[in-house]
């Protein structure tokens, strides 16, 4: 499944997997999973310090514990600085059927739905192919596996790159840095770590270094340099 997303007028992709399950299903970027892969392998070998991921990744990995009708999420605060984790009630999408509109996605005739969905509207295409009502990120309640979804303002959208079977377990990894938190909490300190980087980072622990105008290197000062960024949430509810 790849998901882009336009933020301040660049154009963003993350290969993501998506896996489905008995009794969950998850939501995660390979990118991130092949940088933990590499950092756990070198740990375990001795390695003070690891390769950082400095690719864009979509820092979410969504876990739809269906038989607890709860979504589980995980949320990577950039620099290594945590992993915000909150849990939620499913709130199901309710569905628009579009009749008489088709298209054709890696060989599966897809049909066509809408929904509004946390201050966003979405356009959907799943197939019946494959009765699964599940689909990317937070995605579900349609009669079969949504392969591509979009939003209204053509900011945000997932589309499948590949099916497969496999009998790999879904796994919840624990983390060593998850901050427990609730999803109110979660995004009040994404907007702080957004608005002022530095502050955070040194907050979370941890410095930043860089070069002066002189060309030497110096610890990075939340009064002098602070740097805003804007922040993007997918929900805007």
């Amino acid at each position: 499944m790849r998901f882009t997303s336009i933020e301040n007028d660049t154009l963003h992709s993350d290969d993501r997997k998506v896996l489905v399950g008995d009794r969950m299903s998850v939501d995660y970027s390979q990118t991130t999973y092949y940088y933990d892969s590499i950092g756990t392998d070198m740990y375990v070998h001795g390695a003070e310090n690891v390769p950082m991921c400095q690719d864009f990744v979509f820092p979410y990995e969504i876990f739809n514990h269906y038989t607890d009708k709860t979504n589980r999420i995980y949320y990577r605060m950039f620099m290594d600085t945590g992993i915000l984790r909150y849990d939620e009630e499913i709130q199901p999408q309710e569905w628009k059927p579009v009749p008489n509109e088709h298209k054709i996605i890696m060989g599966h005739t897809c049909n066509k739905a809408t929904t509004v969905y946390k201050g966003r509207s979405y356009v959907a295409w799943y197939t019946l192919d494959i009765p699964i009502p599940l689909g990317p990120f937070k995605f579900q309640g349609l009669p079969g596996l949504i392969l591509a979804i979009s939003d209204s303002e053509g900011k945000y959208a997932w589309r499948a790159t590949g099916l497969e079977r496999t009998k790999r377990p879904i796994v919840e990894y624990r983390y060593s840095n998850v901050i427990p938190c609730s999803r109110k909490k979660a995004r009040a300190t994404i907007s702080k770590m957004f608005k002022a980087p530095f502050a955070h980072i040194n907050s979370m622990g941890q410095q930043v270094f860089i070069m002066g105008t002189d060309g030497g290197v110096r610890q990075a000062s939340p009064q002098y340099d602070e740097h805003s960024m804007n922040v993007f949430f997918l929900e805007k509810e």
